[in-house]
């Protein structure tokens, strides 16, 4: 398309003269615009045609203007101007960010390391906190809402190189001060990131967006939501269900503390989340500065800079301070932290002699004061005899939960009697701690299946190999290991070594709807339980090609299209095959309606009978 026919397709507007198209959504489409009075270039989100004559979603497009134009933070938008109610366009007038998403972040990067994660959530809770002060709740806090600014040198009051997060939409902000659109029944937001009441249409306050961080920031961390499912049905049953991989067992160098500030924000009840977003803005300034990281600016510029490079040198800046603190805790007593500390150093460091060592001498002395204070006499002579124990801590209440005693140490032991095992189910994360050889490690166990029913008196086995059962999505993924042949994923199971692998996922060369992924699997001994690994391929996106009148348009709302009539829209998949009803209309009259299906990574041409 020339220049001077791609102008011709762009709306025209009197104080704004739009230059290209930057984004679609549901609701509108942004363009970059330059001011023609003050000379400046801005974001202009203009309603979709078809959209104007609905009262409701006029009256929530002009409520975001409203909400939006009462805040005013460095981490927020701003919002510049709104239509007048005599203009031909209803649109908004932002700033414009120059820069990406956090979505694209996430796609070019993958999982951020854990440090700036945490940084962006600082900010952008700091931005939340502002909007609440004001009693405005954005509801649809997620990747595709948070900006990230790239500054340029030259830029007034802004340093080059500098990193800007924002957030943006508001557009389902509700007004704590007035009636929301929630009253008629009728759920708004992303189902991934949409707290339980809000999903379920109940009262919905601050902590609607704490939970929605909470989401943000666990998939910064992790590379996946904690919530996920085949369709939006099955990712609102899990968001109501609660039940999600604690972050630091995808990830270990995440660590417990992360893990459990991000398990809090995402707890079923408003009431045991964080109170506020400050509260969650503390904890996490906490713990970055505990590692050294004050400068929140200087780490996202540096990241930004050079991923590759950060990457490679966080490791060797966070060890030595996971371990100090390991050691502190330890001459504190407080084995658990102790174990919380000296288990994310050594995932940022695996087999560093000094932390191994610590842990060794940790594992040793918790076995014999957890069994001398159980079985006072008798187990000082079982430790004499025996000289090995396995323990249990819970992580959470940080105390104690220690075995019953073993039985008696007798001459002639009972051939055909067991040791005494508990039975009851722990509900609380459990950190296993051995004594069975110097080597032996701190670990943290499997919090989601781990019962005690699993704690075994004497040495445990050493474990070399653990079983792995894989669930895929698609179903008609096809897996390899480690360079080996593929083989059907779905329900399979595999024995792997400990250690590290790389599982690649793929479908046929014929299937053009997934691209391949590869991912890390890393195998620890501490364990006989199978591990579960999930290998999630994302959908290619598909094209609808419409050769229609040139003057005519196309709607398919279910899959927000909207295009001119001889013109084209790359279509975000979630999954393989998807099909929406079109319509073809010129000067508001409908011309054609059909049923469009759309293939993941194909293209599909609707040729209009009305041409």
């Amino acid at each position: 398309m020339t220049q001077v026919a791609r102008a011709a397709t762009l709306p025209h507007l009197e104080k704004y003269e739009v230059v290209e198209e930057v984004g679609h959504g549901g609701m509108a489409t942004v363009y970059r615009a330059r001011d023609r009075r003050l000379g400046r270039d801005v974001a202009v989100k203009i309603i979709h045609r078809h959209l104007r004559e609905s009262t409701e979603v006029a009256k929530r497009f002009s409520d975001e203007a409203r909400a939006v134009a009462k805040l005013r933070h460095p981490g927020i938008v701003e919002i510049f101007d709104v239509s007048g109610d005599d203009e031909a366009e209803r649109y908004l007038v932002a700033e414009l960010v120059r820069g990406k998403s956090l979505r694209r972040v996430l796609t070019d990067e993958g999982a951020l390391p854990p440090e700036i994660a945490a940084c962006v959530a600082v900010e952008l809770a700091h931005a939340l906190a502002h909007a609440h002060e004001r009693e405005v709740v954005h509801r649809d806090v997620k990747p595709e809402n948070v900006l990230f600014g790239f500054c340029r040198g030259g830029e007034s009051g802004k340093v080059d190189g500098a990193v800007e997060v924002k957030i943006t939409d508001f557009g389902i902000a509700k007004m704590l001060d007035q009636q929301g659109v929630t009253a008629t029944g009728q759920v708004l937001g992303s189902p991934a990131y949409m707290a339980p009441e809000q999903i379920e249409c109940g009262e919905v306050d601050a902590r609607a967006d704490v939970f929605g961080l909470g989401v943000l920031l666990y998939e910064a961390m992790v590379g996946h939501p904690p919530f996920e499912g085949r369709n939006p049905a099955q990712v609102l049953r899990r968001v109501l269900e609660g039940q999600f991989p604690p972050a630091d067992r995808e990830v270990p160098e995440i660590g417990a503390t992360y893990a459990r500030i991000v398990a809090a924000m995402l707890a079923q009840r408003p009431e045991a989340r964080p109170a506020s977003m400050s509260v969650v803005a503390d904890a996490l300034v906490a713990e970055l500065g505990e590692l050294g990281i004050v400068d929140r600016a200087a780490e996202l510029a540096a990241f930004f800079a050079d991923p590759a490079a950060y990457r490679r040198e966080l490791p060797a800046r966070l060890s030595p301070r996971l371990f100090a603190r390991g050691q502190a805790a330890e001459r504190a007593g407080d084995v658990v932290a102790a174990a919380d500390h000296y288990n994310r150093a050594l995932a940022e460091a695996p087999g560093d002699a000094a932390i191994l060592a610590h842990i060794a001498r940790l594992s040793r002395g918790r076995s014999r004061k957890v069994l001398a204070r159980r079985a006072g006499a008798a187990g000082v002579a079982l430790l004499a005899v025996a000289g090995v124990v396995a323990g249990a801590l819970r992580v959470r209440a940080r105390a104690v939960s220690s075995p019953p005693a073993p039985p008696p140490v007798s001459a002639e032991p009972a051939a055909s009697t067991p040791p005494a095992r508990p039975t009851s189910t722990a509900s609380a994360d459990v950190v296993a701690v051995s004594s069975a050889a110097p080597s032996a490690t701190i670990a943290v166990v499997d919090r989601t299946r781990v019962t005690t029913s699993g704690v075994a008196w004497g040495a445990p086995p050493v474990t070399h190999e653990r079983g792995v059962r894989f669930r895929v999505f698609p179903k008609s993924v096809m897996l390899s290991i480690d360079g080996g042949p593929p083989f059907p994923g779905d329900g399979a199971r595999r024995n792997l070594a400990v250690g590290a692998h790389t599982i690649v996922g793929s479908v046929g060369a014929g299937n053009p709807c997934c691209e391949k992924v590869t991912r890390s699997l890393e195998l620890r001994g501490d364990g006989d339980a199978d591990v579960d690994f999930t290998v999630s391929l994302p959908f290619r996106a598909a094209m609808l090609v419409s050769d229609g009148p040139t003057s005519a348009q196309v709607r398919c709302p279910q899959i927000n299209v909207f295009i001119g009539g001889k013109s084209s829209a790359r279509v975000e998949m979630s999954k393989s095959e998807e099909s929406a009803r079109c319509t073809l209309f010129d000067a508001g009259a409908v011309l054609e309606e059909r049923t469009v299906t759309l293939m993941a990574g194909d293209t599909t041409r609707v040729s209009w009978r009305a041409r």
